[in-house]
């Protein structure tokens, strides 16, 4: 009976975690999918969260409060300043920004684990079994489909075209979590078996997605925790391994696929020239940053308090045709940041990561090493330093909430176990 209801709630979590985070909204009926739990999560705040509220005599912590200020404040922002600025309607800023009702799904997490429906394991285990299924998956289709047969589903599955080759645009957060969660485990305790266990998320990280700053992202994200949690004996050791295996693992890379990381190679000089240069090169996806940076640079100066707010993609041809030129502001990371919201917006999106931080340094106060912990903690570091150029922190909130919700959770379940060890006779 209890296997039977672990299963159930780890279905039931598995479910509400990809609609939350739109794993598969690219995907036919995807973005219908995603629509459809906007609704239903505004319908849990107003039937389950408020009446949980009420039960708890209106007492709550300060990351509910600071979720529930984006949920309440961001929408209005952001709704005012493109109406003031582009003369969109009040309604369409506020349907352009419905997905911040996902930002709930962090709130979720911690009151289903308050009540007892879901425990610790239940949630390592729905997010490990994610990895290993959207890797399956990914892989799949990667190996065996076309991706410019479904080139006409949109943006949010396959891009390219025209300049570039197709390609699937996969969304990476359960494979990045799988990689870093046995990377970590591997380095813990030292059983080689987990460095074997993560070598698939990686390989697929760079010979699939292969997306250069997410690359350098992760790699720094590891190496940061792997250098914080080393003696400085055991680097010794563990650093001539490790870069031993990273040579003959780009080496058989280089001998097995050539032309695909020949490419990545070019792909990354290309970025480091435009960076240093500012001029634009060879490099279509680094010419368009250039480009939509200096499209955005006078409306961030002209309203930099609130910043311009969010264009509907349903109101004059969305950004591109009330701007007139190619403009999307997820394209230019933090800069686009600044010219949907401001630094007021800016800085309310950045508060989360001092949750991050004071929880992450809560749970090391205890002396404990949760795999599922360090997991987190090592993904929303990625997700910190992915955000600069991509701005997921702001436009995918409810992802990083979401693994800052279970930092809070472990904390919760270490403090219990303290105190039950302190009061046992």
């Amino acid at each position: 009976m209890v296997i039977k209801k672990n299963s159930f709630f780890s279905l039931v979590l598995a479910v509400s975690i990809v609609l939350t985070f739109g794993t598969f909204k690219g995907l036919p009926l995807g973005l219908l999918a995603q629509n459809g739990w906007v609704v239903v999560s505004f319908l849990y705040l107003i039937f389950v969260y408020l009446l949980w509220i009420v039960k708890v005599k209106f007492i709550l912590t300060a990351f509910e409060l600071y979720v529930l200020s984006i949920i309440i404040s961001v929408p209005f922002m952001s709704a005012f300043a493109a109406s003031r600025e582009f003369g969109q309607p009040i309604v369409y800023g506020l349907l352009a920004q419905r997905t911040l009702m996902l930002n709930l799904g962090a709130l979720a997490i911690i009151w289903a684990y308050k009540l007892g429906f879901i425990t610790l394991g239940i949630i390592q285990n729905t997010l490990v079994w994610l990895a290993w299924f959207t890797l399956l998956l990914y892989s799949s289709i990667w190996i065996f489909l076309d991706p410019a047969f479904f080139s006409e589903l949109g943006s949010g599955f396959v891009g390219g075209g025209k300049s570039a080759d197709y390609s699937f645009k996969f969304r990476s957060e359960f494979v990045i979590f799988g990689f870093l969660f046995y990377a970590f485990l591997a380095f813990r305790t030292r059983e080689s078996r987990y460095w074997l266990m993560s070598l698939p998320f990686l390989l697929f990280i760079i010979v699939c997605i292969a997306g250069r700053s997410l690359i350098l992202s992760v790699i720094v994200a590891l190496l940061f925790f792997i250098l914080r949690w080393s003696s400085f004996a055991r680097l010794l050791t563990f650093l001539p391994k490790i870069s031993l295996v990273t040579v003959l693992l780009v080496a058989a890379l280089y001998i097995s696929i050539p032309e695909m990381m020949a490419s990545l190679g070019v792909k990354f000089s290309d970025a480091f020239a435009v960076v240093l240069t500012g001029e634009e090169g060879s490099d279509v996806s680094s010419n368009a940053r250039i480009s939509e940076t200096l499209v955005a640079a006078p409306y961030i100066l002209k309203n930099w308090l609130i910043g311009n707010g969010d264009i509907s993609n349903q109101w004059g041809g969305g950004y591109e045709g009330v701007l007139g030129v190619y403009f999307y502001p997820s394209d230019i990371g933090i800069i686009g940041v600044l010219f949907m919201y401001g630094t007021l917006g800016l800085a309310l999106f950045l508060v989360q990561f001092i949750f991050a931080v004071q929880y992450s340094a809560r749970i090391s106060s205890y002396g404990f090493h949760i795999p599922l912990g360090d997991a987190c903690k090592g993904f929303l570091l990625f997700l910190v330093i992915h955000s600069f150029v991509t701005g997921k922190f702001a436009h995918y909130s409810q992802v990083s909430l979401v693994f800052i919700a279970i930092l809070i959770c472990i904390t919760m379940h270490l403090r219990d176990v303290t105190r039950h060890k302190i009061n046992r006779p």
